[in-house]
């Protein structure tokens, strides 16, 4: 399989997540308090896995190419939010994300046999 089908996936997960981004605070469910950074975490841990999928399996160029594209795209997600009427743009959001990229990249990492 290329390199650009195995992206496809995490591409499609990015979007999903955009849209979400794209929604006002009303329309999503807030369980408990802080449930937000859980729900950052998930999602962003299912993209670090699907980046995982995309670059060279169990290398560090693969599992460091893949969080630092995670991190970055929960930084542009932060941003995004800015422009959304009602969302707000919080530094504890993208940590989360960060946390849920390194939970699923480093999972996956040493599954594939890779070093820490």
């Amino acid at each position: 399989m290329t390199a650009a089908r195995r992206a496809i996936p995490a591409l499609v997960w990015a979007g999903v997540i955009w849209q979400l981004s794209a929604l006002p605070p009303s329309a999503l469910p807030q369980l408990f308090p802080q449930a937000d950074k859980l729900a950052h975490a998930v999602l962003y841990a299912v993209l670090g896995g699907l980046l995982t999928l995309a670059l060279p399996a169990g290398t560090l160029a693969g599992a460091t190419g893949a969080i630092a594209i995670g991190t970055l795209y929960g930084v542009t997600d932060e941003i995004h939010q800015f422009f959304v009427p009602g969302r707000s743009t919080e530094i504890a959001d993208v940590l989360a994300d960060w946390c849920g990229v390194m939970l699923a990249v480093g999972w996956q990492h040493r599954r594939a046999g890779g070093q820490p």
